[in-house]
């Protein structure tokens, strides 16, 4: 009745100013922009609230030709409007004694939105670097967590085909973009390669390379490729890679292999100039064998003054004309440099035979000899070259020093032995962790105090099983769990 008096039902439905507190203004709608850019390229934004479903929140629609072009660290930042809630997210995430620290966190939020900066990457190890600097509250990184995260915080990518029909969708783009849902064998890319990849060359003749190509159909940007140089079967050959990590990796090598054949005369040379004088010889035939060692100061050559990220001409044919002269004295200085590694690692072989044949009908003291074996070929592998640096290998003859007159007197008092080694294993273990679960986006700097981190546990080594022959530096339990409490806050 009352609807036939009202004329009709517009009085039972809502207007859009029912609805709302108010519009949105032009900046809070620049929040939630409908395309992203990256890397030049645009994205379209699809927004959905369905709480509970697949794509509720934020969906970035994603040509599968350009899904290996996003970067990571790109991510966090994309739709500036989830910020505010993501921070918050992982604020109340954090453990109680530093959410105490950072009340009211919704304030503590407002303020690292502010002042976070964009461009460091991605956004836990930017917030947390904004807390430490700004508010001097410092978070260990093993804390920070964003598993409890809310979906709808957290950007979809939705993979989709020319035809926009999608082919994939998640969450995570590094599991997306490493189950490669892109086509492997589409045409755009095939006539590239046919166009670039080159065979068995020999010189650079074939012009400047660029480290990316855009691959186009019939007109339409199709997505990129990467061109490379690869060591080949017979001679260099010219690649494309889907990726630039892959492309990188082969460039260097190529490069080398290009140098050895313009250097053909010249390593001929070297190779004879590499043969190993006594009493290196029978250092190296009683360490991993003569020809090995032989060949491992070759190949070192090799890399250290060929494998470089060259791509012109002009630039492969000055740093010829820079290393040229340097071929032979390289390969020399690289004879002096192992020179006092292999004679460590010889006399303390030597020391170790001698006590296994005066502890043959010992099982204890056979089994702590096998130890002592077993640390000398973990500091002496037989790539030992190419694991430490030039500083890091001045440090090994101390070390297999020290290894032999913990040799000489633990045979004598293996439980002594074992509570010294007590002292070092919390760190060892400690250090195998951090290596183990060290995640893809870990900083340099991160790599590097860890690697620090390593040098110290040698010299505490030292410190503990031959005082007498000093460390480089000053080393203890103390330290190392300092340098330990670093690392922790480190990402």
């Amino acid at each position: 009745m009352k609807i036939r008096e009202k004329g009709g039902d517009s009085f039972l439905r809502m207007t859009m100013e029912d609805v709302l507190a108010r519009l949105p203004n032009e900046e809070e709608l620049s929040l939630y922009p409908d395309e992203v850019s990256v890397g030049g390229r645009s994205y379209r934004c699809v927004y959905r609230f369905d709480p509970g479903k697949e794509d509720d929140g934020v969906t970035l629609k994603v040509p599968e030709n350009l899904l290996n072009d996003i970067p990571a660290t790109a991510v966090d930042w994309m739709v500036p409007g989830l910020l505010l809630d993501r921070v918050l997210s992982l604020l109340r995430g954090l453990p109680k004694e530093y959410r105490k620290r950072l009340q009211p966190l919704a304030q503590t939020a407002e303020y690292a939105v502010k002042n976070l900066d964009a461009s460091a990457g991605l956004l836990i190890p930017a917030l947390a670097g904004l807390l430490r600097e700004k508010l001097k509250v410092d978070i260990p990184s093993s804390v920070w967590s964003d598993d409890k995260e809310p979906d709808h915080l957290r950007l979809r990518f939705s993979v989709v085909d020319k035809d926009g029909s999608e082919k994939a969708a998640g969450r995570d783009l590094t599991y997306l973009q490493k189950n490669e849902y892109t086509e492997k064998n589409s045409r755009a890319f095939d006539l590239a390669c046919r166009q670039w990849e080159k065979s068995k060359l020999k010189e650079w003749n074939f012009g400047d390379l660029p480290e990316i190509i855009d691959l186009t159909e019939k007109g339409s940007f199709m997505g990129c490729a990467y061109p490379a140089l690869k060591p080949g079967t017979d001679g260099v050959d010219l690649r494309l890679y889907k990726t630039r990590e892959e492309a990188t990796n082969s460039h260097k090598e190529g490069v080398a292999a290009l140098y050895c054949i313009h250097f053909k005369r010249e390593l001929k040379d070297l190779k004879k100039a590499l043969i190993l004088p006594e009493p290196l010889r029978t250092w190296a035939d009683g360490f991993n064998g003569i020809r090995d060692m032989e060949k491992q100061l070759l190949e070192k050559v090799k890399i250290d003054l060929f494998a470089v990220n060259i791509r012109t001409e002009g630039r492969f044919h000055f740093h010829a004309k820079t290393v040229k002269n340097k071929i032979l004295s390289y390969g020399q200085e690289m004879i002096t440099e192992v020179e006092p590694l292999l004679k460590a690692y010889h006399e303390t072989a030597k020391a170790v035979s001698r006590l296994e044949i005066m502890n043959r009908a010992n099982t204890a003291g056979r089994e702590f000899l096998n130890q002592i074996r077993q640390e000398m070929d973990r500091l002496l592998p037989p790539d030992f070259l190419f694991r430490y640096d030039s500083e890091g290998m001045k440090n090994v003859p101390r070390y297999l020093k020290a290894l032999n007159i913990r040799a000489d007197r633990g045979i004598f008092n293996m439980e002594k032995d074992r509570i010294r080694e007590k002292e070092i294993l919390p760190f060892v273990t400690r250090l195998n962790e951090l290596y183990e679960n060290l995640p893809p986006f870990s900083t340099d700097e991160k790599k590097q105090a860890m690697k620090e981190f390593s040098m110290m546990i040698e010299e505490y080594r030292v410190s503990i099983f031959a005082q007498e022959l000093k460390t480089a530096f000053p080393v203890s339990a103390r330290r190392l769990k300092e340098k330990l409490a670093i690392i922790d806050h480190m990402f």
